[in-house]
């Protein structure tokens, strides 16, 4: 995530998903080693950030809080069980999926259509024809017409 802070024009132009990776990586790292700051509140605290982003701390820290909360909206990181503390969490098994950008659009490309919004009729017929997979990849099969 250092490498992101570098640059805080970058991290106030993107989107809270795509910042959501770069805090996801940062947060597998700090699993792997202990770190303990899968934790709401130690993670947006200013000095996390007050280093690289001097007097925009406080954008840069809202922006990395709003990348977190769509983490915790989209069930990419949830509560840790046995804990009274909501702001302590996991990687969900969804969260450990999502590593590249590429991941990331397959993702809300997914969400975009969901069989409870649809008549159970007309989602038998077109949810098999809108796989993410089929829009990520080039379909060489496909004459483009």
């Amino acid at each position: 995530m250092v490498d992101i802070l570098r640059d805080v024009e970058l991290v106030l132009s993107l989107p809270p998903e795509e910042l959501a990776l770069h805090v996801l990586d940062y947060l597998r790292l700090a699993e792997e080693n202990n770190r303990g700051q899968l934790n709401r509140y130690n993670f947006t605290l200013p000095n996390m950030f007050s280093e690289h982003a001097g007097p925009r701390t406080e954008e840069v820290t809202k922006a990395f809080t709003e990348a977190w909360v769509w983490l915790e909206r989209e069930g990419i990181l949830a509560p840790r069980p046995g804990t009274t503390d909501r702001d302590w969490v996991y990687i969900t098994r969804k969260g450990r999926e999502l590593k590249t950008l590429a991941d990331l659009a397959a993702y809300r490309h997914a969400k975009l259509l969901q069989e409870h919004h649809l008549d159970p009729e007309l989602a038998r017929k077109v949810l098999p024809l809108f796989r993410p997979d089929d829009y990520l990849r080039p379909c060489s099969s496909h004459s483009g017409k």
